[in-house]
């Protein structure tokens, strides 16, 4: 199977592209560049910023499948999409969990049906506006493949706060202090 991996050199895309390589897919990585990844030649590299012309590469380009962890707002999605076309193949988006945290009266734990309702207002405290704003623009992406079910073949993928050795944010230590 040829993969293309949008993002995947931090953590759980690390994970991803090192299970695809061990299964025997061809694997291209699209991203900056900014940060060394340990997969030598085994991956293709094409190097450019999503949300610039760098994306231009990609075009006439044809994938079985793309995994993107990389689309923050529908307009990463619908560009992606457009270069791409047909040669999307099946698109998996990795998505958040943070898509329920922007609801009204968020139940918690969240399950797939409560995906619907009023969300809360934008805020206005700095402090949970970032937080806000990525779940919001999650929503959006997933919202833009709702609408394009009938032309793209893709699975949203919704995952929780996930922890482990590659995590550059450490989000388990603040669990474990707590403690």
């Amino acid at each position: 199977m040829n993969v293309l991996v949008i993002g995947g050199t931090r953590f759980v895309g690390y994970l991803v592209v090192s299970r695809l390589l061990a299964r025997g897919h061809r694997v291209t990585i699209f991203n900056r560049g900014t940060l060394p990844d340990p997969f030598g030649e085994r991956v293709e590299r094409v190097r450019g910023d999503r949300t610039t012309l760098e994306v231009e590469q990609l075009k006439s380009r044809r994938f079985d499948a793309t995994v993107d962890f990389a689309a923050y707002g529908p307009r990463d999605v619908e560009t992606l999409l457009a270069v791409l076309g047909e040669g999307v193949g099946h698109y998996v988006f990795v998505g958040s969990g943070q898509v329920y945290l922007v609801l009204e009266d968020c139940p918690r734990p969240s399950r797939e049906s409560d995906y619907e309702g009023p969300l809360i207002p934008r805020p206005t405290d700095p402090a949970d506006l970032s937080q806000w704003e990525y779940g919001f623009g999650k929503r959006g992406c997933e919202d833009l493949l709702v609408r394009e079910a009938g032309r793209v073949r893709a699975t949203r993928l919704r995952l929780p706060v996930i922890h482990g050795e590659r995590d550059h944010y450490r989000r388990l230590d603040g669990y474990l202090w707590r403690l």
